[in-house]
Order: C-alpha cells, then structure tokens, then sequence
C-alpha cells in the first residue's frame, strides 16, 4: 500500500489521525469503516478468527492489489480466498446480489 502521510500525520497520534479522518467521512461510510474495524479488532483479539483483506489502489491496468492476511497461514488464505470465489459464485446466482 502506498503511504500517503504527510509528516505532521506520523507525529499525531493513531487514535487522533483516525478520529480526524473519520470525522471528514459522512456518515455511512463511517458506520461501515467502525464495523470493519470491529470485526478486524476480534481477530487480532482471537486467534481463532481469520481474515483477509484485498485492497486495490487506482484504476489503472494492471492496478496494485494487496493482501493482508489475519491469523492465517498461507494454506488458510487460499481456503478464505476459494470461499470467496465460491461464494461469489453463489451471490451472482441470486437476483438481489447480498455481498458487498
């Protein structure tokens, strides 16, 4: 991922940086980015929790994909990764598509 912090945002704190950031977006993207930290927040807390997270950054061909894998070991990434496929399998199948 590309590191777009400017000097003065490493200095502030995490929690400042965050609460700073989150108070710019409106208020759905909020409440969706506190149920994504939540979630992330219960793996780091259990070991027993897997998570992998796929972030594209540009839209340029090829654009730069990363992927943070949580408590999961290469051969526990690929099982996540098939679930996804499988499940997006099944999610175009159905009419009101329910994965976001």
């Amino acid at each position: 991922m590309t590191n777009n912090l400017s000097k003065s945002d490493i200095n502030m704190p995490l929690l400042g940086r965050c609460e700073a950031t989150l108070a710019q977006l409106p208020d759905e993207k909020r409440e969706h980015f506190l149920y994504v930290i939540h979630a992330l927040m219960d793996c780091y807390k259990s070991e027993e929790n897997k998570a992998i997270v796929l972030i594209s950054e540009g839209l340029d061909d090829p654009a730069r994909i990363s992927l943070i894998a949580i408590n999961s070991d290469a051969d526990e990434t690929d099982g996540l990764i098939e679930t996804l496929g499988v499940f997006r399998q099944i999610d175009s199948k159905v009419p009101a598509h329910s994965m976001n």
